[in-house]
């Protein structure tokens, strides 16, 4: 669980690195190359996970349905932090 929350977490990160703005106002003028390669990332993190002889190659053990929500969740947690900061105007650009 470990490895995926680490990477899919990543993998969301990006879309807060991108701007000081909200990702909700970003919309306009989106990186198509970006979106394509956090897309395929994950792809290719849930595919590790998912598939028995490549999760077995990386020592991975099936996750339920549960532990799922929980990658997720986790996964997520930066990206609705960091909105918060912006909403609340305590995100400082660098």
């Amino acid at each position: 669980m470990t490895f995926l929350v680490m990477g899919l977490t990543t993998v969301v990160h990006v879309y807060n690195c991108r701007t000081h703005l909200s990702v909700f106002q970003k919309g306009r003028g989106v990186n198509k190359l970006v979106i394509g390669t956090t897309l395929l990332g994950a792809a290719i993190m849930i595919l590790i996970a998912v598939i028995p002889p490549v999760a077995q190659l990386f020592g991975l053990v099936p996750l339920g349905i549960w532990h799922w929500v929980i990658v997720f969740s986790l996964s997520l947690t930066p990206l609705i932090y960091v909105e918060i900061l912006k909403l609340t105007k305590h995100f400082k650009r660098i």
